[in-house]
Order: C-alpha cells, then structure tokens, then sequence
C-alpha cells in the first residue's frame, strides 16, 4: 500500500476591516394581503366606508349603495316578469 502524501495547509493572518451594518437599496414595497372589490350589481355608491391603506375586518361594510336605484330596478316590469318566472320554475320543479 502506497503512503499517502501529507496534504499542504495554508495559513492567513486575520486582517482587522470596518464593517458597515446598513446597505441603500432602490426597491418596491407593497401588501402581503389584498383583496380584488367587483360590483355585482349596478348601482351607486353612497359613502365609501374605508380609505385606501386602512385595514379591514372580515364582515366590515366596505361600502353602502344606493337604495333608491336598486328599488328602481326591481320595480321595473322587465325585473318582475323574471322574478314570477323564476318563481314559477320553482313550483314546478318542487312539485317533479
């Protein structure tokens, strides 16, 4: 068996440098949580209930909506006629 040659180590004398702890960097920051609002229905707004970068809470109004315009569309005849349709399917496909 052949005698393994006797690995060379180097040595450095330690060198004594000034450390800057801060670092300036350009960069982006934004929310961890979002949220996307979509309207589901077509009606004004009334008072916005939150300003941008407040946190919210589940169940929170976020927003009130017009009254007066949903009543409007609900009372028109084109909105009626559908709701006695709907109302009709309804019976009938309880009573199959």
């Amino acid at each position: 068996m052949l005698a393994q040659p006797v690995p060379t180590v180097s040595v450095s004398v330690p060198q004594k440098l000034t450390f800057d702890p801060s670092t300036t960097v350009t960069g982006t920051l934004s929310a961890s949580d979002q949220v996307q609002i979509v309207a589901r229905v077509s009606a004004t707004l009334q008072p916005v209930n939150f300003r941008d970068g407040d946190i919210v809470h589940a169940g929170q109004a976020l927003f009130t909506l017009d009254s007066a315009a949903l009543q409007a569309q609900l009372n028109s005849d084109s909105d009626q006629a559908a709701l006695v349709n709907s109302q009709r399917e309804t019976d009938r496909d309880q009573a199959l």
